[in-house]
């Protein structure tokens, strides 16, 4: 005999929804994965609470004044530095060796 789960909830369905169209599974499927990965999770030792789950950064609307004032500090830095890329440069850094394989 199959038991039946009834979850209500125009949330829980929404996620179980996004969840099953990334995964291109059922909606039973994705629920059942998800338990899982939460049960798993919690038979882990116990992380610090940033460490759990998927991490996610804050769209420029979401950060706090000062996160915002460290992001466009980085930008500018980006900005600056990026003028002094020499042309053809890639980023596996082969700009700073020599065809022997020697640094330049």
């Amino acid at each position: 005999m199959t038991e039946t789960l009834i979850v209500e909830g125009d949330e829980a369905y929404a996620l179980a929804q996004e969840l099953a169209d990334r995964r291109g599974t059922s909606l039973g499927e994705a629920v059942v994965a998800s338990l899982r990965a939460s049960l798993d999770e919690r038979s882990q030792p116990s992380a610090p609470d940033h460490a759990r789950g998927p991490f996610r950064i804050p769209t420029v609307e979401e950060m706090t004044p000062e996160q915002r004032d460290d992001y466009e500090a980085l930008r500018a830095l980006v900005r600056e530095t990026s003028r002094h890329i020499a042309p053809g440069a890639t980023s596996d850094h082969s700009s700073f060796y020599d065809e022997s394989g020697l640094p330049i």
